[in-house]
Parts: structure tokens; C-alpha cells; sequence
């Protein structure tokens, strides 16, 4: 749904992935992606949070800085 460009769609995915198994980083730190492309940041940014603390060591985690800026090149893992 993400790169078809369906970020509202993305949010509902992701969310239910989270769902299934919340000790995941990757679900959080998609929906913060997600979230930045819709420009909810406050929710982008509590997403990107907690999968740092959900995975200290998840190495494709979005910087804070960029879920903040709304940054339009960010990769889905």
C-alpha cells in the first residue's frame, strides 16, 4: 500500500502488524513513514520512538530528524 501511495492504507496495515507482534521494530518504524507522509508528525515521531525502544540495534530505523521533517525519499524496510 506504501508505494502504491495509499499512506492511510499503510497506517491500517501496519498497524495490524503491530498488532501481531508488537516487539517488532519494523511495523512501528513503517507506520512512522506512513505517518510522515500523511504529515502526522506528532504520530510519525512517537512511532519512530518507540521502535528505538522496542530495538535499540534495528539498523533501518528512520532518524528522528528526518521523521520530523516529513522527508519524502525514506525507504520502507
Amino acid at each position: 500500500m506504501f508505494k502504491e501511495g495509499d499512506f492511510a492504507g499503510a497506517v491500517k496495515s501496519y498497524t495490524e502488524s503491530i498488532k501481531r507482534d508488537p516487539n517488532d521494530a519494523r511495523g512501528y518504524n513503517n507506520r512512522a513513514l506512513a505517518y510522515t507522509k500523511l504529515v502526522a508528525l506528532p504520530e510519525a515521531l512517537k512511532d519512530a520512538e518507540e521502535a528505538i525502544r522496542v530495538d535499540p540495534t534495528f539498523s533501518k530505523r528512520i532518524p528522528l530528524s528526518r521523521a520530523m521533517r516529513g522527508a519524502d525519499s525514506i525507504a520502507v524496510t
